[in-house]
């Protein structure tokens, strides 16, 4: 069948509980189920490939989100944020993510592992979702999008062996009590504002390096609110010291 693009018919739809978007949809539209407040459930189809700006603003109760593809294809998916970036991904407020196995039935994600097929993970690709409990991405992920896992509150755990950790990559993740970076972590880039990365509680969180130098910290012409107070050693904990307040230019 030919390709289609959910519009904005549903937006502000009250009584709407469940949506089930075909296979066949490649776009969801700017505002699509906006304002929907009683959405709780929806089925994704498998090559539904860019979500637009607001398409799931305020729908708070979307606490189930099913998906068609598998795991490799939503790390790909382009979320086309704008005016309200938190709103746009379906997984803003997911309790539920799941996925079809080979054997195509649905699996509920909870730990986390990024297929090592990918290279890059999309910007807002997980953004809000709170069924995870730990993520894994592995050496074959050379880039950590942006916000890629903000407000991602259920997780516990992270490994990370990418390249490249981008600005709010986990910003809002303050229940984080065990982070390991990997050897292949060169960069972690602080946004503007919060100048981290990670949004964790340093004091509580027992912070672990697989590698043998710090990693460098890109600033953006700002003093990074991350600094590294002891070479690494291999799987042991290292210091961090808390920022002083940076305004803004």
């Amino acid at each position: 069948p030919e390709a289609v693009t959910i519009a904005d018919g549903f937006s502000s739809c009250k009584s709407l509980t469940r949506i089930v978007i075909p296979d066949n949809t490649k776009e969801i539209a700017r505002s699509a189920f906006s304002g929907s407040k009683n959405l709780s459930e929806v089925v994704i189809g498998k090559n539904v490939s860019v979500v637009n700006d607001c398409a799931f603003y305020e729908c708070y109760k979307l606490y189930d989100v099913y998906y068609n593809g598998t795991l490799s294809d939503w790390c790909k998916m382009t979320i086309n944020t704008g005016s309200y970036p938190e709103d746009t991904n379906p997984l803003l407020a997911a309790r539920n993510f799941y996925v079809k196995d080979n054997g195509n039935t649905y699996q509920a994600i909870t730990e986390l592992v990024i297929p090592e097929d990918i290279t890059v993970i999309q910007p807002f690709a997980f953004a809000g979702c709170r069924a995870f409990t730990s993520v894994t991405i592995p050496e074959s992920v050379q880039k950590v999008g942006e916000s890629a896992f903000e407000m991602c509150r259920g997780i516990k755990e992270i490994y990370i062996n990418a390249d490249t950790i981008c600005e709010y990559a986990f910003f809002q993740t303050s229940g984080v009590n065990k982070l390991t970076l990997g050897k292949n972590v060169q960069v972690i880039a602080p946004p503007i504002i919060t100048l981290s990365a990670f949004s964790i509680n340093f004091s509580t969180t027992k912070i672990l390096s697989d590698t043998l130098a710090p990693p460098k910290i890109a600033t953006n012409g700002l003093s990074a609110s991350v600094i590294f107070t002891q070479r690494f050693k291999p799987s042991t904990s290292f210091c961090i010291k808390k920022p002083k307040a940076v305004g803004l230019p």
